[in-house]
């Protein structure tokens, strides 16, 4: 057995009646290994024959697969459409002169090309067009070829030592003798396979692998000692892409958070308890978020739970003749309204969902510059009323209308 994309090779002995055993470990899913089958001495025409994979009865329900809401999956299209054009904007692409290629042909049922030590292509065989097998055979590195009474001998230097490779035509295993029966104008690829690449061969460790364009016997038998096996593996870890608001240029950036796949987290290890945690950052948009609980008990009950985390808009208004400071940061206000508080004279109301900001009867606001500066502003197309305040004909309101804001005096 051997797999060439982990260069790896495995050989096990049949018992009495020809069955064998090959115990790979834990592989990753979709990982692809070739059997083959060398025969003992005068065994011809052996057939390798795989028994099919098998699995636990299921013993508990699938999870009946929720009704999808198409309004609301609408919904979350335009959603992601404009995400899209927000972090990638509006996509133009000139094209050149397009040249239509056919996709490279596979020429092996047992590899891929790319895992070749080295290959001749067919584009450099009709450049190099080799008049002899001997022209064509010699441009391979390391590879000796010389006529012996009569007949081509093909070796390798492998380790300060001359080998002898197995030599295969269109995936069938040939003699060496078979080489003056090919047309090197017939010749369309060539592939030099070493290691675990070749090992599934036989026993030298390397192949000579031909591929002509028509087949240069009559009649050629399929390769029944050879087969490829794909075996259900465990799927590799992906993580999740979640921003981190975690630092001032961070939260007070003007580019909207439109995403609409919050947060994903694949282990969640609750305590003694039965109580687990997690936290995550909200996008900008004002709206309730679907969530989805899945998970395995100690004896291997399925479970899930679908909830909503609601939101509740906020609407806060604040009354006082003698209140001068107020602060109500990150609190998810919707609406402030402090135009009764005339003896204020500082505020901070910044990571909210507001949508205006009258201040126009808060004359007593020390600073409109540290108002707008600070004030952050989760999206554009807001506005702020600062009205008559001390420094309002001296503030710098295009910090505000940086962040997409509109200033009214």
């Amino acid at each position: 057995m051997a797999s060439f994309k982990d260069d790896y090779y495995e050989t096990v002995e049949t018992d009495n009646d020809g069955r064998f055993y090959l115990s790979v470990g834990e592989i990753i899913d979709s990982s692809a290994y070739i059997l083959n089958v060398i025969p003992r001495r005068r065994a011809t025409r052996m057939e390798l024959l795989i028994d099919s994979e098998t699995f636990p009865d299921q013993k508990m329900p699938a999870v009946t697969p929720a009704e999808i809401d198409w309004k609301q999956f609408a919904v979350y299209a335009e959603k992601t459409e404009h995400y899209y054009m927000v972090e990638n904007g509006m996509r133009y692409i000139q094209l050149p002169e397009v040249i239509v290629k056919p996709k490279p042909q596979k020429r092996s049922q047992f590899y891929s090309s790319s895992f070749a030590s080295y290959s001749i292509t067919q584009e450099e065989l009709e450049q190099f067009r080799p008049a002899t097998m001997e022209m064509l055979l010699s441009q391979l590195p390391g590879v000796n070829v010389r006529r012996i009474s009569g007949s081509l001998s093909v070796t390798i230097r492998d380790k300060g030592s001359e080998i002898m490779p197995i030599l295969s035509v269109n995936d069938i295993i040939l003699s060496m003798e078979d080489l003056d029966l090919i047309d090197p104008s017939n010749v369309v690829q060539v592939d030099l396979l070493t290691g675990a690449k070749a090992m599934f061969f036989g026993k030298s460790g390397i192949v000579l692998s031909i591929f002509t364009k028509h087949k240069i016997y009559d009649k050629i038998f399929p390769s029944f000692h050879i087969k490829s096996v794909f075996p259900l593996g465990y799927q590799q870890p992906v993580e999740f892409y979640a921003p981190k608001y975690d630092t001032p240029e961070k939260r007070n950036t003007p580019t909207p958070d439109l995403r609409t796949t919050i947060h994903w987290q694949p282990i969640v290890q609750t305590a003694n308890t039965g109580v687990a945690s997690f936290e995550f950052y909200t996008a900008d948009e004002t709206t309730s978020y679907t969530v989805i609980i899945e998970g395995l008990t100690d004896d291997g009950r399925i479970i899930r739970q679908e909830g909503k985390l609601k939101y509740v808009k906020t609407n806060f208004k604040i009354n006082g003749t003698n209140i001068t400071h107020f602060g109500c940061e990150r609190s998810g206000l919707s609406v402030l309204d402090v135009r009764d508080c005339t003896t204020l004279d500082y505020i901070n109301c910044s990571n909210n969902q507001l949508k205006s900001l009258d201040l126009s009867q808060n004359t007593q606001i020390r600073s409109i510059n540290f108002i707008i500066t600070e004030y952050v502003i989760p999206a554009s197309g807001k506005e702020v009323r600062i009205g008559d305040n001390p420094g309002t004909s001296s503030c710098d309101i295009k910090i505000a209308e940086n962040k997409g804001w509109s200033v009214i005096r």
